[in-house]
């Protein structure tokens, strides 16, 4: 996972890992977690809900959760 580009998504929108967490309905600890790939990754519902939120394309996705 490119945890930078994702990070500078959220910038992008002034958005935090608290925010990120509550779009998602999950704890903070839990998208920290998530970001910094600590036995944990984003689920495929997770990632559509992001991509929604944000507006990413494919290849945005592609390039944030599968590089």
């Amino acid at each position: 996972m490119n945890k930078k580009l994702l990070n500078s998504v959220m910038a992008k929108y002034g958005d935090t890992q608290s925010n990120l967490a509550d779009l998602l309905r999950i704890s903070l600890s839990c998208v920290n977690a998530k970001i910094n790939e600590h036995n944990a990754q984003f689920t495929q519902k997770e990632i559509a809900a992001i991509k929604c939120y944000y507006h990413l394309s494919a290849a945005e996705i592609d390039s944030i959760f599968f590089n």
